[in-house]
């Protein structure tokens, strides 16, 4: 047991918490070192208090005459009053540990997956609404117009977030930090939370291509650049039907492009090899062309298999989370190898699942066409 203390309760001061943000208490701990933060809180506080009365060094081996006025502490032996800098720092900084008991991690990450509901909603609720608000622009470019929707998308969803935020801390209150051995909890629930909240985008993507224009534009290229007798107009010969075709294609086309593509030719010799046609359109125009096909197919997929869709990306949310968490326990307070554990972790499970789900689903389809085919009747 501890020593009798000369102290009484009225020289126990009552101490003002050092406050945190969670963004600055990460900071301290990645710039000082939890050992040399704590330190230095405990200092400025026993500055307030009677002198003897604790230190850092004391609250450490478990002799600091504070123990004795604290719950569950005076009849401890001294070898198990010893604190750890985490069990010292929220006695005098909004530093949470949820208790400090087995379940504190379960504690912190319910908390942090409340506080994320709003700014994830907000997000997805962003993201939508300019993303829409973009494509009603009427910009005829599609590289101008993929930038401006991509741009009003990022701009929606980072209002979104900002306004679920504050509504966040309006209902809950300002958000307190955590102990550095709660935070891959906190990091996992976060992440979560979000792609929860992201889990309805696969089915409000497009089902058509159109939104930006770059396939419409990129067919009417080609069809000048590639179309009938494209070959002989460029060595000099008109030809009616292909002066058609130019006028019906040019719809769309700037005068750049529509001058590339009268003029675009079959490359020849090894450049076939090394350099891409430039008949088939400029490689900024077939990558976002791609890329608005890729949306597009993308929905399609959704809506036609949604139970897959929906495992696909629970895993790659799973998987999100659980890189989330491995990085805070692996690179503490990295915000990029987070970044990048979340990348793989949401990326890598679904690339294996993937066949797995096709091969389920094309043996469940077959076994109901079977089963169709016996019920009525014409095996």
């Amino acid at each position: 047991m501890a020593e009798e203390s000369v102290f009484k309760e009225e020289d126990i001061p009552v101490f003002e918490p050092f406050t945190f943000t969670p963004e600055k208490f990460k900071e301290g701990v990645k710039t000082q070192g939890i050992s040399n933060l704590t330190s230095s809180i405990v200092e400025m506080q026993a500055g307030t208090a009677a002198p003897g009365l604790f230190s850092y060094q004391t609250l450490r081996n478990g002799q600091a005459p504070l123990l004795n006025f604290l719950p569950g502490f005076k009849d401890l032996p001294i070898e198990d009053r010893k604190l750890t800098d985490e069990q010292i720092l929220p006695f005098f900084t909004n530093v949470e540990d949820f208790g400090g008991e087995d379940g504190s991690g379960y504690l912190a990450f319910i908390e942090k997956a409340k506080r994320t509901a709003a700014p994830g909603t907000g997000m997805l609720a962003g993201a939508v609404a300019g993303a829409k608000a973009a494509a009603k622009l009427p910009i005829p470019h599609p590289l101008a117009k993929g930038a401006v929707i991509l741009g009003g998308t990022v701009l929606g969803a980072l209002t979104g977030d900002f306004l679920g935020r504050e509504t966040s801390d309006f209902i809950l209150g300002e958000e307190d930090p955590v102990i550095p051995s709660l935070q891959p909890m906190v990091n996992s629930a976060e992440t979560l939370t979000y792609g929860i909240s992201m889990l309805g985008t696969p089915w409000l993507l497009p089902t058509k291509t159109g939104s930006i224009g770059a396939v419409r534009v990129l067919d009417n290229f080609k069809k000048i650049s590639m179309g009938r007798n494209a070959d002989l107009a460029k060595k000099g010969y008109y030809d009616f039907d292909r002066a058609l075709d130019i006028v019906a294609a040019s719809e769309g086309l700037t005068n750049s492009l529509l001058t590339k593509a009268l003029r675009a030719e079959k490359n020849v010799g090894l450049s076939r090899f090394i350099k891409p046609d430039p008949r088939k359109g400029p490689l900024s125009l077939r990558v976002l062309s791609g890329l608005e096909k890729g949306v597009a197919a993308a929905g399609k997929g959704a809506r036609a298999n949604p139970s897959a869709t929906l495992i696909t990306e629970g895993v790659a949310i799973g998987g999100a989370s659980g890189g989330a968490f491995s990085a805070e326990v692996v690179f503490p307070g990295s915000d990029w190898w987070r970044l990048g554990f979340e990348v793989a972790g949401g990326g890598l499970p679904p690339l294996a699942l993937k066949p797995i789900l096709t091969g389920i689903n094309k043996g469940a389809r077959g076994a109901f066409d079977l089963f169709k085919r016996y019920a009525s009747g014409d095996p």
